[in-house]
């Protein structure tokens, strides 16, 4: 039967999902006295429609909502909190969908813990955080049924002179999975790699590469995934950003999706 026929089940619990979501989102009611400018805060709304790299075909539909607040610090410092919760509907089969149908659940939730240099030299900082991925999605295919813990270090290179200026803020992250919910799961050993380059164009446009979409190395099977990965940006008003992307296989013997086409919008106050 085709992906149109198939039956679709309703599996949507949120009662696992941290309440930290809903503190990222929500502005404190009074900010330090010590602090330098308010926070900054931003919600992203995602859409992902990916077409999985297996035998039968599989498809995900992906709603992700993204808080993150950032700080100024003294001294030029920066940090950032971040959290994500991902809503699935996919029919790609596993032990939590073993019959193939179009099925909802939520996905792992995770939350993000970051800090930035100030300049170190013009346009020049560095960056590094930690990653904690919950296992809320539960059973494949909609989690991994393990915690895992993510260490990232980046850099950030301004260069001005190129259009509206180029950024060039290659990071790393690399997982560790523990703790499995589950007999036989093989907990995560692996790294995410973004090569991310920004171009700022006039009148609040910008493209990136390898922004969203990472290219990735599993050190269980010793195996790559490289996909290319570019997001086009329009910024609207002060407030409002509305994005489109595209990512797509090109490389590496590891298998993981074909395409993905995704958009955002997003809210900054």
């Amino acid at each position: 039967m085709g992906v149109r026929g198939r039956r679709r089940r309703g599996r949507m619990s949120l009662g696992a999902v941290p309440g930290i979501l809903a503190a990222l989102a929500v502005a404190p009611a009074a900010a330090s006295a010590q602090t330098p400018r308010p926070p900054d805060t931003r919600i992203d709304v995602w859409m992902f429609g990916q077409r999985n790299d297996d035998a039968t075909d599989s498809h995900l539909n992906k709603l992700t909502i993204r808080a993150q607040r950032s700080f100024q610090l003294p001294g030029g410092w920066k940090a950032a909190l971040r959290g994500d919760l991902p809503l699935l509907d996919t029919d790609k089969r596993g032990v939590g969908n073993p019959g193939g149908d179009f099925s909802a659940h939520v996905g792992d939730v995770l939350t993000q813990a970051s800090v930035t240099t100030p300049q170190v030299l013009p346009g020049l900082t560095f960056s590094a955080g930690v990653r904690l991925v919950y296992p809320t999605g539960g059973k494949p295919p909609f989690g991994s049924a393990q915690w895992q813990v993510a260490p990232q270090v980046g850099m950030a290179l301004t260069i001005p002179g190129i259009a509206e200026g180029l950024t060039i803020a290659p990071m790393a992250r690399h997982f560790h999975g523990f703790s499995p919910t589950r007999a036989g799961v093989v907990t995560a050993r692996s790294w995410d790699l973004f090569p991310t380059v920004t171009l700022r164009l006039p009148d609040k446009w910008s493209v990136t590469f390898w922004d969203e979409n990472a290219i990735t190395y599993n050190e269980r099977t010793n195996s790559w995934f490289v996909p290319f990965d570019v997001m086009v940006v329009k910024g609207i008003g002060e407030n409002f950003q509305i994005a489109a992307g595209f990512a797509t296989r090109i490389g590496g013997d590891a298998k993981s999706y074909k395409t993905i086409a995704y958009g955002r919008g997003t809210v900054l106050f």
